[in-house]
């Protein structure tokens, strides 16, 4: 039987009608089944407390198209969390969590390579060859979308005969990195925050930290999904700061690049939860030209369906004809499955 028709019959399976993940037990089970049968592993790493985490864990792997890919592939899923003492996890399903707590400390060691001196990232997926090889890996949080793309290009490397069955949204993943595992800095500046910790991260930028402590700080808060962190934030572009005092104005596309907003705007883009198109929409129809193509910029990076209406009275609204085209962009990707944005384009 080819590799093919093998994942084929496993995703046509009756028993994966169901939207839910079977997680195998243990480690090397998993690993030994994958040679025998020529299967992916697809292994979900997963932390409580952190509202990353929890999205993936409560909306992503109950998706009715991953549970359907899933059937496909040998599944670990890595948590250190206590979820009830029952034979199966309330926040997995199966396995225990006594399972998954085992499954955790092989992969933070085998694969994430984690110590004490090497932090890693969660939530965090990874895809392996039939052999435990690394075909890809994505750090931090992803939507259904985006991970039912990743189940077929790691079978698309596997099988060159694979035939892709994915939904119509499916698109890469906006952090993915091919054959390697994303290795944040020895100080942990990469790593999602607790909610206590960026709590006192703001509360002490309100304090007065200044230059490079306070751009680490800030930094460190543009990748929380926290609310006060978004109110935050919402409120640095409020203010408007420029490095040289007084509000900016920027002018065209060279705009003036003294304004502190350009910058900050550029990084939610960069590497904020899509969450933040909430603290965009408000400057989608600033005077300053330069800001609002870093607004359609970061828009289109973050790529939020729920954007879609606000970018779309954006563009209706511009008089610029390249910045109206910034906007087409971002309409583009955040109404990839937007009957109404795909006729605005066409």
């Amino acid at each position: 039987m080819s590799r093919s028709l093998l994942a084929t019959l496993f995703v046509i399976s009756p028993f994966f009608a169901t939207a839910s993940i079977s997680w195998q037990a243990d480690y090397d089970v998993a690993l030994a089944l994958a040679s025998q049968q020529g299967r992916v592993v697809f292994v979900a790493v997963n932390r409580d407390g952190e509202l990353g985490n929890d999205r993936v864990a409560k909306s992503v792997y109950s998706d009715r198209a991953i549970a359907t890919l899933a059937g496909s592939t040998i599944n670990l899923i890595a948590s250190d969390g206590e979820h009830g003492r029952g034979k199966s996890c309330s926040r997995f399903g199966s396995p225990s969590c006594e399972q998954h707590q085992a499954v955790d400390k092989i992969v933070l060691a085998s694969l994430l390579g984690a110590s004490d001196e090497r932090p890693f990232i969660a939530p965090q997926h990874l895809f392996l060859a039939p052999d435990g090889t690394l075909i890809l890996s994505v750090p931090y949080e992803l939507n259904a979308d985006e991970l039912a793309w990743c189940f077929d290009a790691a079978w698309k490397v596997v099988d060159p005969e694979h035939v892709s069955m994915l939904p119509s949204g499916a698109r890469p993943p906006r952090r993915l990195v091919m054959g390697a595992i994303h290795r944040p800095g020895q100080d942990a500046e990469a790593l999602p925050l607790s909610r206590d910790e960026i709590l006192q991260l703001i509360e002490d930028v309100k304090r007065g930290l200044t230059g490079g402590e306070r751009a680490r700080a800030v930094a460190q808060v543009l990748s929380s999904p926290e609310e006060e962190a978004l109110e935050f934030i919402l409120t640095e572009l409020r203010s408007g700061v420029r490095a040289g005092g007084g509000r900016g104005r920027g002018r065209g596309r060279g705009g003036d690049r003294t304004d502190r907003r350009l910058q900050l705007v550029r990084a939610i883009g960069d590497s904020s939860p899509r969450v933040y198109w909430e603290v965009l929409a408000e400057f989608t129809q600033d005077e300053s030209d330069a800001l609002r193509t870093e607004i359609a910029v970061a828009l289109e990076q973050l790529a939020a369906p729920d954007s879609v209406k606000a970018i779309a009275s954006a563009l209706r609204k511009e008089k610029l004809v390249g910045v109206e085209k910034d906007w087409l962009r971002a309409l583009g990707a955040a109404g990839a499955d937007d009957k109404g944005a795909r006729k605005t384009l066409l």
